[in-house]
């Protein structure tokens, strides 16, 4: 099974490769990467973009980037184009070194480090959650603490590369942050991510930010012509716009759906099919059976598909937003709201935990129970709009629920028929008579209470009377 990201770094080269070495590499590269734009000069779309870096890297004082964005947009291609303005050609002259990380715990991680001698490329939450702080402390520290070794290089300052940076963990930014204030005289930081939601803000304040969005679809029709017409591939304008919409204007994915059409069919033409990634097909299996049945073996079932596909490196978040788009391709207008909740619930905990598939499985869990629910509920809804003027009361009697499903329903209709009955006759009687009657109990009410005021002044004036002659009885008696 393929990688998802497959394509999205740059093709290395050894420093000592000669210009033969590198015709043959392009000839047994990717078209993503044989293609790729080397300068901003040479970028096919977003012009005011690769204009803005190319001023940005000719100025004397050349901040920290964070270059943001959709997957398939550019950024790298971007980057790259920055560094050969800054460095010159001698960016592509790169290495890979694995380097050797020791965490405070005596745990060892290796992590691969794309150099050239003016700056460095790395993807620090490769070495998995909690980890990534130490790869940013020791290998930062150690490209701020070493001066150019170029003495003729026209930056005094080295580059690092930091890719997926919206992955990393907080502790980890907050490590960067530290370093970007302690060692701003000998580095500079490039981060690289889809969005800044999850850069923290000191982070985000202390770069300039640059947003490159994806390409329109008629940009990449466009890519896709240049490509075929370097290839001497036939082009097909039709076919062309449907791997634009079926990649979702990522250029990347574009790229090489075209580069396997053309391997796996001699011929192609408007209906040509369009292969798919093994994970997608996976993926949309896995949401077909959670529609197809809510059963414990149904889960289980789904279980080991999930782990396939983690066990092929396939990022978890990736796969909870691919699952969960399938399913609301199938999804009732009214469970798609909860549905986005969830997994958006579930991506949070899987950043926060370290066992991804629990919660791979709970949001399984949670969607089936969603259904299970909805399904109960309308099942008891009337299926015929009511006449009474929306009274909510009248139409929660209104039908009596399918005998059929369950014996036991049977009473439960008929106290809602007798329910109902009540609410017909109170319905249907008539309003002079309702007024009637209130008038009625209205007098009732007011000759008892008249009646009450009356016997209170009586009622005290007798006391009144009965305390006055008790204290004023006859000095016989008293003497006596």
């Amino acid at each position: 099974m393929p990688h998802p990201l497959i394509g999205s770094t740059r093709h290395a080269r050894p420093i000592d490769d000669d210009d033969d070495d590198d015709d043959d590499d392009d000839e047994m590269s990717l078209f993503v990467d044989k293609h790729r734009p080397r300068t901003l000069q040479s970028c096919t779309y977003h012009p005011d973009i690769s204009k803005r870096l190319q001023s940005i890297a000719q100025s004397a004082d050349f901040p920290h980037l964070l270059v943001y964005g959709p997957s398939g947009a550019g950024k790298k291609t971007r980057v790259v184009g920055v560094l050969k303005a800054l460095y010159g050609p001698s960016t592509d002259r790169l290495k890979i070194d694995a380097r050797i990380f020791v965490t405070p715990s005596n745990k060892k991680l290796q992590v691969n480090v794309v150099s050239s001698n003016y700056h460095l490329e790395l993807t620090p939450s490769d070495v998995g959650s909690g980890n990534d702080r130490a790869v940013i402390q020791e290998l930062l520290k150690e490209v701020a603490q070493t001066a150019q070794v170029d003495s003729q290089a026209k930056q005094r300052f080295k580059v690092v590369v930091i890719n997926e940076a919206d992955a990393l963990t907080r502790e980890a930014q907050a490590a960067l942050r530290r370093t970007m204030e302690s060692y701003s005289a000998n580095l500079r930081l490039i981060l690289i991510a889809n969005s800044t939601s999850k850069i923290i803000s000191p982070i985000r304040s202390r770069t300039l930010l640059i947003r490159v969005p994806a390409p329109t679809l008629d940009q990449v029709v466009q890519v896709l012509h240049a490509v075929a017409k370097k290839e001497s591939l036939d082009a097909n304008q039709e076919l062309f716009t449907r791997i634009a919409l079926e990649s979702r204007r990522n250029l990347r994915r574009a790229l090489l759906m075209l580069e396997a059409v053309y391997v796996q069919h001699h011929a192609v033409d408007a209906t040509t099919p369009l292969p798919q990634p093994d994970w997608e097909v996976v993926v949309r299996q896995c949401s077909e059976e959670i529609l197809a049945n809510h059963t414990p073996s149904q889960i289980l079932s789904v279980r080991q598909k999930l782990y396939d596909l983690l066990s092929h490196c396939i990022p978890p978040s990736l796969i909870l937003k691919t699952l969960a788009w399938n399913l609301l391709l199938k999804t009732d207008d009214s469970l798609k709201g909860q549905v986005v909740h969830w997994a958006a619930f579930y991506e949070h905990r899987i950043r926060l935990g370290s066992k991804t598939i629990f919660h791979l499985e709970a949001f399984v869990v949670k969607y089936m129970r969603l259904v299970e629910q909805y399904l109960s509920i309308t099942h008891l809804m009337p299926s015929q709009p009511s006449d009474r003027g929306g009274d909510s009361t009248y139409d929660q009697y209104s039908s009596a629920p399918d005998t059929s499903t369950s014996g036991g329903l049977v009473d439960q209709a008929k106290s809602q028929r007798g329910q109902l009955g009540s609410l017909d006759a109170a319905h249907e009687s008539p309003e002079p008579e309702r007024e009637k009657q209130g008038e009625e109990q209205g007098e009732e009410q007011g000759a008892k209470q008249e009646e009450k005021q009356e016997q209170g002044p009586a009622d005290s004036r007798k006391m009144a009377a009965q305390g006055y002659a008790g204290s004023h009885k006859p000095d016989t008696e008293i003497g006596g």
